[in-house]
């Protein structure tokens, strides 16, 4: 969605379970769900139906179709999204830096959308840099939307260097058992130059999924609570 839709005003996205919604500045849209199709269809080897579209009346309209798209996971109870990656809301948070291009688009068309509306959306209440090595493989594959760190394609290898600079802090071997990579490999990349903003993604990445984790067990307390 990211790749297909910057070149044609895209600013929000939220796929649910069986459809999707794409928030666009452009007077004809016909060219973002020409190629929207094809990606899809390349990546998910899915065909899409026939879109619907509807115009946005002001600025307030569009601050609330942004959060709109963001909860079609939580609207249709589909529940397979908790992580909410299938939406505009890792690239607004940093948690996606390929992405900054979309938050300076919100910025200017949504400007009374604050942090605070996001990270609602997103199901937290504060979202910062944390390092957890049982999460660390995942974040980092999540910072550079790629499936897994496994290959040496160079989504993969960017992810992997900001990965292993994001757990300086922690012994290289250690490292190395959480990245399924050698004690050498985790020695060489500290060497490297990582990408600062890619760094932050993937302490991002780690954070999101502790706070998730707390929001579980949270909710799992309240509902089993005797009082």
């Amino acid at each position: 969605m990211l790749r297909v839709g910057r070149p044609h005003g895209l600013f929000g996205f939220g796929v649910a379970d069986t459809h999707g919604h794409a928030v666009l500045t452009t007077a004809s849209p016909g060219r973002f769900v020409h190629d929207a199709k094809l990606a899809i269809a390349c990546a998910l080897e899915a065909d899409l139906a026939a879109p619907s579209v509807s115009a946005i009346r002001d600025t307030w309209h569009a601050e609330n179709v942004i959060g709109y798209v963001h909860r079609q996971d939580k609207k249709h109870q589909s529940d397979l999204d908790p992580l909410r990656e299938g939406t505009s809301l890792h690239a607004l948070l940093g948690l996606h830096p390929d992405g900054v291009w979309i938050a300076e688009r919100v910025r200017k068309l949504a400007p009374r959308l604050q942090r605070r509306d996001l990270l609602d959306q997103l199901g937290v209440d504060s979202l910062d840099e944390a390092v957890h090595l049982d999460t660390l493989a995942d974040a980092a594959a999540g910072a550079a939307c790629v499936a897994t760190l496994e290959g040496r394609c160079a989504e993969v290898v960017r992810a992997r260097l900001a990965a292993v600079h994001a757990a300086l802090e922690h012994p290289a071997p250690a490292v190395a058992k959480a990245l399924g990579v050698t004690d050498r490999a985790v020695r060489k990349l500290r060497l490297q130059a990582p990408e600062p903003a890619m760094v932050r993604a993937v302490r991002l990445q780690m954070g999101l999924r502790a706070a998730l984790a707390r929001t579980a067990r949270v909710d799992f307390l309240d509902v089993n609570s005797d009082r």
